[in-house]
């Protein structure tokens, strides 16, 4: 099973953040029109939208938890952390903003794939994280399932970007260098 960030979070990141990084360069590279050679703007406010349009892709595409057959999987914005599913004694969700999962080895890594609302938490309410806990609990065999006390291996990755972003990054990337050619 996999669970991910809410489709409304994923729908409000690409309406804030990636035309705002694509305005940021655009703004930048019109407003010089005095025809000095000052390319400090340019060159900062392409870093700032290549890094926001980055960031932004990897939390709201590339995080998300996976239960399978054998393992326990955390993709979080940058690192994807594999477990073996025996490993997991417990998931919290109780007060957080945040799934955390509790390994046996007394470790734990937040899920930043599921997230709360500050709304509901603020009401103390049941959020999505709460739900999404019980679920993750059931499909790794429930309350009564066989916990390993073994030291187990972490398997470390990363989490990559999704297609999209690059695109995006390649698309900035050539209008500083068309500004820069052209000024």
């Amino acid at each position: 099973m996999v669970w991910r960030s809410s489709v409304q979070a994923r729908i409000l990141v690409n309406l804030l953040s990636y035309p705002a990084s694509f305005l940021m360069i655009l703004l930048v590279a019109s407003a010089d029109s005095s025809g000095s050679r000052d390319t400090s703007g340019v060159v900062v406010f392409g870093i700032a939208a290549v890094l926001m349009t980055a960031w932004a892709s990897a939390s709201a595409f590339r995080a998300r938890v996976v239960v399978d057959g054998e393992s326990f999987t955390v993709v979080n914005t940058w690192v994807t952390f594999r477990y073996p599913r025996t490993a997991v004694s417990g998931v919290a969700s109780d007060g957080l903003s945040f799934l955390r999962v509790d390994f046996t080895d007394g470790s734990s890594r937040r899920c930043w794939a599921i997230q709360a609302t500050n709304l509901m938490l603020m009401l103390r309410r049941r959020t999505r994280v709460d739900k999404v806990a019980d679920e993750i609990l059931e499909a790794l065999g429930g309350e009564g399932r066989v916990v390993s006390s073994e030291p187990f291996e972490v398997a470390r990755s990363w989490s990559g970007l999704p297609i999209h972003a690059w695109v995006l990054i390649a698309i900035y990337v050539a209008m500083v260098v068309q500004w820069f050619a052209t000024t």
